[in-house]
């Protein structure tokens, strides 16, 4: 199976971040992006990363949208993490409400990174054209997730993140070998 990872976000909009540690979305999984890929090759399933950075299409989401269906991939998962008021907590993947394909990778995705980061299962979220991640939900060709395991404006939640960052880049790839 050939997966796509696309890193959320670009250094221009580098997405929710940590005030306190100076880490963004971007960064994190910029750093820990091949990881993943490493685990995903010893699954024996190739993968591609997708980075709105290099890749020269753009940095919106029409770009990100073609560049993932153009890596022929069977699966795509995007990278990022939450935010919200620096005190919520927790881990939830989003799919495409009319993907029974979509909602399965989530599932299989969501319990595997509860279980290497231990923070709160916030579940998988069916998600619809007009709310968040919607444009690149609907618009990829592959089932798509978008992966949030944790609050990166909570300290805590990026401590764990940073403290378990190969065990959840193995529990993602873990799902996607369960898929």
């Amino acid at each position: 199976m050939k997966v796509c990872i696309d890193i959320g976000h670009c250094p221009s909009a580098p997405g929710a971040e940590n005030s306190h540690y100076g880490m963004s979305e971007y960064r994190f999984w910029k750093s820990y992006a091949k990881l993943l890929v490493n685990y995903l090759n010893g699954y024996g399933h190739g993968a591609v990363i997708v980075n709105r950075e290099t890749e020269g299409g753009g940095t919106g989401m029409t770009a990100c949208v073609r560049a993932c269906n153009e890596a022929n991939a069977d699966v795509i998962v995007a990278l990022h993490a939450n935010a919200f008021n620096k005190t919520a907590s927790g881990t939830e993947t989003l799919y495409w409400h009319a993907s029974p394909r979509g909602k399965r990778l989530a599932q299989c995705i969501q319990t595997q990174m509860v279980k290497a980061l231990g923070l709160p299962d916030r579940g998988i979220k069916p998600i619809t054209g007009t709310e968040r991640g919607g444009a690149q939900l609907r618009g990829t060709v592959a089932p798509c997730v978008i992966v949030e395991p944790f609050f990166i404006d909570n300290d805590a939640d990026y401590e764990t993140a940073l403290e378990n960052a190969s065990n959840l880049c193995g529990a993602i790839a873990v799902g996607i070998a369960n898929y």
